[in-house]
């Protein structure tokens, strides 16, 4: 499952280079290529968002969904996330977290830390792949995670690294 954040401060993908779309794209294709579907959840505080994929199979499929794009401000769907943890309890996916620094204001609304903290819990894997670098953002809530074997934080310092970050 791959959340993406596609709010205003992210570039539109069909008019310019979206280094989180990319790193979206690179992952799906991993993953398909290894014999996994991935399921797209894309993002922002639009009045459609969350848009949520079916499961997809195929590369291009996968490729081509992940350029969808809403704006607005960043609004990560809590109730989602809480709603797919209680439905796939049997085989629980991978889940990343594509965004920036905004990730971390919106584990500070009411249901987050519960909510993120069962999607970890259930999770054989939870990435935060995010755009910090030094001086800005609350990395410290993420602090009830780190610890956990499930969870990886991977910080991106400059925006251009994603598709690198992603890929390896």
């Amino acid at each position: 499952e791959i959340y993406l954040d596609t709010s205003g401060s992210m570039p539109d993908p069909e008019r310019n280079l979206n280094a989180l779309t990319l790193a979206a794209q690179i992952l799906a294709a991993a993953a398909i290529r290894k014999g996994s579907l991935v399921r797209g959840v894309i993002y922002s505080s639009g009045p459609e968002s969350p848009l949520v994929s079916e499961w997809m199979g195929s590369e291009q499929t996968a490729r081509e969904w992940l350029l969808h794009y809403s704006g607005g401000g960043t609004d990560f769907p809590w109730k989602f996330l809480a709603k797919s943890v209680k439905e796939t309890r049997g085989a629980p996916p991978l889940r990343i977290v594509i965004s920036d620094q905004d990730f971390l204001y919106n584990l500070r609304d009411k249901d987050a830390p519960s909510t993120m903290e069962a999607a970890v819990r259930s999770s054989p894997v939870f990435v935060a792949l995010l755009h910090l670098y030094p001086g800005y953002g609350n990395p410290e809530v993420l602090e009830p995670f780190r610890g956990r074997p499930s969870f990886r934080l991977v910080a991106v310092h400059y925006m251009a690294d994603f598709a690198k970050t992603a890929s390896e």
